[in-house]
């Protein structure tokens, strides 16, 4: 290149950056005109301007209750923060589950998830009825209906709550049994075994009639017109009634008035039959010492028929009723009537109200010493 073409060149290169300075210049004093005019200016103006609010709170920038909605917040009432039942004072919406309680709103708030507490998750107070069993509930089954198997009051149903549920008659809510209604609840009713007062006389819990309390739960009698009360017949008979007349229904001859018990009738008695003894006056000295190793009629003396002597013998049978039979022990010169003669001859099922072992009890007299006695009672039993 030429010199003088490239002087030329340098000087164009020095007037273009010669050009491009001024405006940078130019603007550079622009910005540094305008700091400083804001340096000449209050210095506090433009940031009390732009945070008046944290002036106006005392809180800190970004905090709860500086009246802004901030991260984490979803409101915020500024100074104060009182929960107005819409904004917790955590600045936070009020929510059910938060822990705290909306006064007019919730009744409780105990911030769990469950309904078997004090408190439901719905923040109602648990109480019977609301479908949750709760503390101090046996059960809960949210309805209004007392005879199922969960009554209102919420305890456990069963009998003797007071309600009549599926499968009770009745229920009573007391442990009486006597009354209209049982301890099982069950309805009383004759032949339930309890005697339930001013209804029934007796009640023995069977449905025999023939008993001592018939199915009507009224005592059997001997004149209620019925076979009952252990009776052989009509009103006749057993334990409790007099003997039954001939032909009645008998059961043994304490069922019979004035015969014997044959084939289960009451039949008239049949003749003693007694053996044939060669006639003999005898006294009760000459008796006693042929019966004496017997020591008397009943084992043990049962009865005061144990003899020590003569004067017992006669004493403890002459004219002294038999304890069963509706004849005296020795009737003096009538063997027939006499039932210690029907004993030995072991016929005592013959005479009227008669029955049992024969006398003595586990012993026999020999032929010549029952007809001993048969002399004696025939000689007046003197």
């Amino acid at each position: 290149m030429r010199p003088s073409a490239f002087a030329l060149l340098l000087c164009l290169l020095a007037a273009a950056c010669g050009a491009d300075d001024e405006p940078a210049t130019a603007d550079a004093a622009s910005s540094t005109g305008g700091l400083a005019a804001t340096t000449d200016a209050d210095p506090t103006a433009a940031d009390s301007a732009a945070d008046s609010d944290v002036t106006t709170t005392g809180a800190a920038p970004g905090a709860c209750g500086d009246g802004r909605l901030d991260e984490y917040e979803s409101c915020d009432l500024g100074p104060d923060n009182a929960d107005d039942g819409a904004c917790t004072t955590a600045c936070r919406h009020a929510v059910c589950g938060d822990g705290l309680v909306r006064a007019g709103v919730e009744e409780c708030d105990d911030g769990n998830p469950y309904d078997t507490d004090a408190c439901l998750r719905s923040c109602a107070a648990a109480r019977c009825g609301d479908g949750f069993r709760g503390p101090g509930e046996a059960c809960d089954d949210g309805n209004v209906v007392d005879d199922d198997g969960c009554p209102n009051s919420c305890s456990a149903g069963g009998c003797g709550d007071g309600f009549v549920q599926v499968g009770e008659a009745c229920d009573d809510a007391n442990a009486v049994d006597t009354d209209a209604c049982l301890t099982s609840c069950a309805l009383a009713s004759c032949g339930d075994g309890v005697v339930h007062a001013g209804v029934e006389q007796c009640d023995d819990g069977n449905d025999v009639d023939d008993d001592l309390c018939t199915n009507a739960c009224v005592p059997a009698s001997c004149s209620d017109g019925a076979r009952n009360g252990f009776e052989s017949d009509i009103d006749c008979g057993g334990v409790y009634c007099d003997g039954c007349a001939l032909g009645s229904a008998c059961a043994g001859n304490i069922d019979c008035g004035d015969g014997v018990c044959k084939q289960d009738v009451c039949t008239p008695p049949p003749p003693l039959m007694a053996p044939e003894c060669a006639p003999a006056a005898v006294t009760a000295a000459q008796l006693y010492p042929q019966i004496s190793p017997s020591c008397g009629c009943h084992a043990n003396g049962a009865g005061g028929l144990t003899f020590t002597d003569a004067a017992s013998l006669r004493a403890n049978t002459v004219g002294v009723a038999a304890q069963m039979a509706a004849l005296p022990l020795v009737s003096p010169g009538e063997i027939g009537a006499s039932y210690l003669v029907f004993k030995i001859l072991n016929q005592q099922s013959d005479a009227i109200g008669g029955g049992g072992l024969p006398m003595p009890i586990g012993k026999q007299l020999s032929a010549e010493h029952r007809c001993a006695v048969i002399n004696w009672v025939k000689s007046g039993a003197d």
